[in-house]
């Protein structure tokens, strides 16, 4: 049996081991480490720290849903990796060997590269976006400046856009925007630049900043922060630079990322920030069973800017990297090709596109009613399925990622109801949908030449049959019993209609 360790139980971490676990099965025995014991969206944090979602709509504890699926769990810090022995050390005294591993631990920001920056506030994990939360409570009550920026190399600039327009829009419906000025400060050459470069973005951002009252400093060069204002030098194309004092009362901002301690004090190849550097295969550069996905991999070359500006990560990306690389891992073991991975220009702008609905849903929000969404509703919500979407295939598994899985979960994290009503009519059950639902309903049994009725029908009973299994197995039970009480009522309703008929025709 192969000894498999996966270092990471976050967006890349738990859909690996999953992947291993669905290609090796009971051959393998696959051990996640995670200093965290929660699962947690990152790419929700932005609207946790405004107070638009709560630590239940993202986290989840993670070691039920890893040994529910065969996986071991070790909840500890990874302290070393010893490549040349194939074993890690957690918590600096429990050793753990393997035969091969997969490293999805992310990264740990860089804020010392910067007088002053880790006095900011952040949102990079949980417990930062909890305490800004806090801290932006605090502040709403006495307005001032506010700064949200990101320091040279940072590659998650789409947040920061994302942040300062949830900012935005939650300070309008507290009705103290006026008094609070937001400026964005960033090393990209222009708005939307995003690490990748390209125009698909820049207009829209553009006029959107300056409709929202947003002013954007760019080719912006952060080298210090005191307690009530940021440096920056303003770097131009032909090399000069211009430094600048940007004062704020509340300030946020995104670093660099570096590899973590036990990567950048092993043997294992890494990049200037102690980031693993990798092959095509997802594979590092000097071990062969030492495999890797996530931003704990060294970036490929960017672009030359006047300030660095690191490429970015988005999830679909990642998610990909986690596909190949637990392809190429059990392909090794089984000695059949790998497969080169090859996320080009194109895809990187297409994968950081698809997020863009995500971090540029804030534009669109009204201001006046954050529950009442008109233009753009669809945006908003998206953003909210696909986070409904991924922590139901953390609970369910990667290949179960389907809309009813998502469902459960939100009617579990809300106390919402469906747009449809049931109502009894006789001894049937007849469930009244709305204009649009049924419109749909109607539509497809036309092309698929059935009956809109018995069409429904069929789709309800899959819809049931599958949300049953994203059930628990108490929550199964406790439905199958109330089936039956539901069925031995109606039977005994319908003994005594039948006895009350036969009396009456005697």
């Amino acid at each position: 049996m192969q000894d498999i360790i996966v270092i990471g139980a976050g967006i890349a971490g738990v859909p690996a081991a999953y992947e291993l676990t669905r290609w090796l099965g009971s051959t393998a025995r696959i051990t996640v480490v995670s200093d965290r014991e929660y699962f947690h969206f990152v790419p929700s944090n932005p609207a946790l720290a405004v107070g638009w979602r709560v630590e239940s709509d993202i986290a989840l504890p993670i070691k039920p849903h890893l040994e529910g699926r065969g996986i071991d769990f070790v909840h500890g810090s990874v302290t070393a990796i010893d490549a040349d022995c194939s074993r890690i050390v957690v918590d600096g005294a429990r050793e753990l060997s393997y035969d091969s591993i997969v490293i999805a631990c992310g990264a740990v920001p860089r804020w010392r590269e910067i007088p002053g920056l880790a006095k900011l506030h952040s949102v990079l994990d949980l417990e930062q976006a909890l305490a800004t939360r806090k801290a932006y409570e605090r502040f709403a009550s006495r307005s001032g400046p506010i700064v949200i920026g990101a320091a040279p190399g940072a590659s998650i600039l789409g947040s920061v856009y994302e942040y300062a327009f949830l900012v935005d829009a939650d300070l309008r419906r507290r009705g103290i925007r006026r008094r609070v000025p937001i400026s964005i400060i960033t090393p990209e050459p222009y708005s939307g630049h995003l690490g990748i470069g390209g125009s698909a973005l820049r207009e829209s951002l553009t006029h959107a900043l300056a409709a929202h009252d947003i002013q954007w400093i760019g080719n912006a060069e952060t080298i210090g922060a005191a307690e009530d204002a940021i440096q920056v030098a303003r770097h131009t194309d032909g090399g000069r630079a211009k430094k600048e004092s940007i004062p704020y009362v509340f300030g946020v901002y995104w670093p660099r990322f570096g590899g973590i301690p036990a990567l950048t004090n092993s043997a294992l190849p890494t990049d200037a920030h102690g980031l693993l550097k990798v092959d095509q295969y997802l594979r590092s550069e000097q071990y062969e069973n030492v495999f890797a996905a996530g931003i704990c991999i060294a970036p490929s070359q960017a672009s030359p800017t006047p300030v660095e500006v690191g490429l970015p990560r988005t999830v679909d990306a990642i998610q990909e990297e986690v596909r190949i690389a637990a392809h190429n891992l059990v392909a090794s073991l089984r000695g059949q090709p790998l497969r080169s991975v090859a996320i080009e220009h194109a895809q990187r702008v297409m994968g950081t596109g698809q997020d863009q609905a995500a971090y540029m849903s804030a534009l669109r929000v009204p201001v006046g009613d954050i529950t009442g969404l008109k233009q753009g509703r669809w945006v908003y919500e998206a953003k909210k399925e696909f986070e409904n979407r991924f922590l139901n295939m953390v609970m369910f598994g990667f290949e179960h990622g389907s809309p009813v899985g998502a469902l459960i979960r939100t009617i579990r994290s809300t106390a919402a109801t469906g747009s449809g009503v049931i109502r009894h009519h006789g001894r049937q059950l007849v469930l009244e949908l709305d204009q649009s639902i049924y419109a749909e309903v109607v539509a497809m049994a036309t092309v698929l030449s059935q009956s809109s009725s018995s069409f429904a029908s069929g789709l309800l009973t899959a819809a049931i049959q599958e949300a049953k299994t994203c059930l628990t197995e108490t929550e199964r039970t406790e439905v199958q019993r109330r089936i039956e009480e539901t069925l031995i009522t109606a039977l005994q309703k319908e003994e005594e209609e039948r006895l009350q008929f036969e009396d009456g025709a005697s």
